[in-house]
């Protein structure tokens, strides 16, 4: 009876689904894909192998990160403790950038990009860029945050007293409360105090200047009344004594002025008049200018530079205080003490947004539309605002529960270690606004502290505890989200290796979704939820893969980036792309490197990466393995053009038991053998084939057509091997790849017989 396997798109299965024939991908599954990569059209292929670029500048953590500047400018940043090495086309561009983060604090750095700018956060650490100045010179350096952030108003009514408006100053609390610790150097106050008047109004019936000025900070307006000819002047002070013209309002009699702006810093703001024309006998004209302000209070800012006790400080002003006693303070959101946001990223392109810090765990800041820097707290439509998440579902609540991460689609998904919810306008016929905000919880699994990945319009994330991954898709039907568990088939597939510690998305030359465990071994799961193709295999290495990312080359071709400890080093390397046009085309080796000579080389060196290693060499089409590395150089057995030479690796196919399950029956009690299997493959070359681990053959091979001691073509066809098999309870089948060539299996046919 034949047993045919012609689609391996369900993947890698765990144990505990072994003898799960009942289900409709039973048949489709394996029980080992190691090295292989299932294909969303069914068949399974050897993965390519990797290419050196360099060995990296530290031998301690590592960490990828892709700087994608356009469709024809990719850079590769090898992130170690204090530095970023960049790397263009592979190539080192020849200069580090110096950054504060320690070796253990890479794993932590959240980013993304705008053109030519990285933004970069992390908790221990004010929030950065990675600016690209030209084409060979990047600048570091720290966001020149405006507006603070500041922490809500505190609540207690603590009176604050400082010693003066300006300069250095001690300061006050009138409480036996603890209000400045130790550590809390770099902390800012926002010192605010009422004002008695929050606009001006002067009356003009002749060339003048107004008798009032205004300190103004945040959004203003100013309107006009009567009738009149002439100029009114707005002009503007940085410190209350010198103005200077700032807009200019010229009327005939023929209409009056509505006008408004906004004032990231305090200044003053009066009226002047010129060009005034008297009225015609009879009619009476006059000016009525306003100027109004929508805040009650006046700020000013100072910075703790020195703690004396829990009720005194010593500070810097950094803007003049309106007075010297404040009871309406508050403490900057984002310092040393408090902590740094965690996590940054845009929301509809226009807003810059973080998350997460030390003192508030649960609260996001969205940038002023349009300006990145831009944090004052406003209520006009694209100011800066804030929103802070309240969960209360029993997975840890308000108090108990932190942002995850923060994901950028038509609204601002976050995750947290409670559920996945999403901020939008409450009206959607208007943009996300300071009073135009609602939040929306849409599933209760929680996230782990992990950015997640977008496929079209699904997110897949990592639910907290970092050993599932989960599809976040919409469902019309129920207008919410779901969260399928993506590793239900394989729920090892993680856990196995300590979680995930990264994730990088392919899209071609098929979707390819990388999940780097904290074991070194790269999890793929191809996966086409069009086609309902999910698919897990593991990809390993003579070594532990430290970080992963992806970039775009030229072409829209996906270039997978690893960084791998081999020995003592962190090697950086690619995945080479994919080549099964002729024999010794492809790389199919790891941490290789490929030679090409106008004249026939017997020795190869630059080596010294592989140094001490036993390693394999393609030598024009032909594999000669157990080469040894010696001082860089390798000797070749014969002379070559085109060499590449690598460390060898092995790839795995191994199916489930076979089983003739037809409804309720089924045949895994019963004694069976498989003494014929017809191979269908697709441009391979090499290859071994097992019957149940043992009775092992070749699959393809020379023949005839080959030309003599030259390389051996690639092969699509089919194979008849006889397998001399004995009857036992459990047969499956294994296709094994020891040879540096590729190997692309499209189906199995077995002839099963069942006693």
């Amino acid at each position: 009876m034949s047993y045919l396997v012609n689609n391996f798109n369900g993947g890698e299965w765990g144990p505990r689904l072994r003898y799960r024939a009942d289900l409709a991908k039973y048949r489709n599954s394996c029980a080992v894909l190691e090295n292989f990569l299932p294909m969303p059209w069914g068949g399974v292929e050897n993965r390519p192998g990797t290419l050196h670029i360099a060995v990296a500048a530290t031998t301690g953590n590592v960490r990828l990160i892709a700087f994608q500047y356009n469709v024809e400018t990719a850079y590769l940043i090898e992130a170690g403790e204090a530095y970023f090495r960049i790397y263009r086309d592979g190539v080192y561009i020849g200069k580090d950038v110096a950054t504060p983060y320690l070796a253990d604090e890479l794993g932590a750095l959240s980013f993304t990009q705008s053109n030519d700018v990285l933004f970069i956060a992390h908790a221990n650490h004010p929030p950065a860029m990675l600016k690209r100045i030209t084409e060979t010179e990047f600048q570091y350096e720290v966001m020149k945050i405006r507006g603070g952030p500041y922490q809500d108003e505190d609540a207690r009514e603590i009176e604050l007293t400082s010693s003066a408006a300006t300069g250095t100053v001690t300061v006050t609390a009138d409480t036996a409360d603890e209000i400045f610790k130790a550590g809390m150097e770099g902390t800012r106050i926002r010192w605010a105090v009422p004002v008695s008047s929050n606009a001006i109004n002067e009356t003009f019936k002749k060339d003048g200047t107004g008798k009032e000025k205004l300190r103004v900070r945040g959004s203003w307006k100013v309107t006009t009344g009567g009738s009149w000819v002439g100029t009114l002047h707005l002009e503007r002070s940085e410190d209350g004594e010198t103005f200077e013209e700032y807009r200019i309002y010229t009327v005939n009699a023929d209409r009056n002025i509505e006008d408004s702006g906004y004032e990231e810093n305090h200044v003053w703001y009066r009226f002047r008049f010129t060009d005034w024309q008297n009225p015609p006998s009879g009619v009476l004209y006059e000016c009525r200018a306003s100027l109004g302000i929508e805040s009650f209070e006046a700020y000013g800012v100072l910075e703790l530079t020195a703690i004396t006790d829990a009720r005194t400080a010593t500070a810097t002003v950094i803007e003049e205080l309106p007075g010297l006693k404040s009871k309406t303070w508050s403490l900057s959101a984002w310092d040393k003490f408090h902590g740094y946001p965690a996590l940054v990223q845009f929301y509809a392109g226009d807003r810059l947004v973080f998350a997460r810090t030390r003192k508030e765990p649960t609260r996001l800041w969205l940038s002023a539309t349009g300006d990145y820097l831009d944090f004052n707290a406003d209520v006009l439509a694209n100011s800066s605002l804030l929103y802070t998440v309240k969960t209360g579902n029993g997975q840890g609540g308000v108090t108990g529960n932190a942002i995850a991460f923060i994901a950028n689609r038509k609204e601002l998904v976050v995750g947290s270690w409670a559920e996945i919810g999403s901020l939008t306008p409450n009206d959607e016929n208007q943009p996300l606004a300071p009073d135009n905000k609602k939040y929306r919880s849409e599933t209760s699994p929680g996230s782990e502290d992990f950015p997640p990945i977008q496929v079209n319009d699904v997110l897949l994330f990592v639910r907290r505890g970092g050993e599932n991954l989960l599809e976040l898709a919409y469902n019309y039907m129920t207008d919410g989200y779901d969260a399928p568990d993506m590793t239900l088939m394989r729920p090892e597939i993680l856990a196995a290796g300590g979680g995930i510690k990264e994730m990088a998305y392919v899209q071609l030359p098929y979707p390819v979704v990388y999940c780097l465990r904290h074991d070194g071994v790269l999890a793929s799961f191809t996966y086409n939820r069009a086609e309902e193709v999910t698919a897990w295999a593991r990809q390993v290495t003579d070594g532990k893969i430290e970080s992963v990312t992806v970039l775009q080359d030229r072409s829209g071709y996906d270039i997978i980036y690893l960084a791998v400890r081999r020995g003592d080093a962190v090697h950086i390397e690619q995945f080479a792309r994919r080549d099964d046009s002729a024999t010794g085309s492809g790389v199919f080796l790891d941490d290789a490197k490929v030679f090409y000579f106008d004249e026939p080389a017997e020795v190869l060196t630059g080596l010294e990466h592989l140094e001490g290693r036993s390693v394999t060499a393609v030598i024009d089409g032909t594999g000669f393995a157990g080469l040894k590395v010696e001082g860089g150089r390798v000797e070749l057995p014969r002379a070559g053009s085109h060499i590449s030479v690598g460390i060898p690796y092995t790839s795995t196919v191994e199916t489930l038991p076979l089983d003739l399950a037809q409804g309720p029956d089924s045949t895994f009690d019963r004694r069976k053998r498989n003494p014929r299997t017809y191979l269908k493959y697709y441009r391979s070359l090499g290859g071994e084939i097992y019957n149940s681990g043992v009775n092992g053959s070749t699959l393809i091979f020379r023949i005839m057509s080959d030309v003599a001691n030259g390389p051996i073509k690639l092969k699509t066809g089919s194979n008849e091997l006889a397998l001399p098999d004995r009857y036992g309870v459990e047969k499956t089948v294994t296709v094994i790849q020891h040879d540096p060539f590729p190997i692309t299996v499209l189906a199995l046919v077995n002839t099963l017989e069942v006693s």
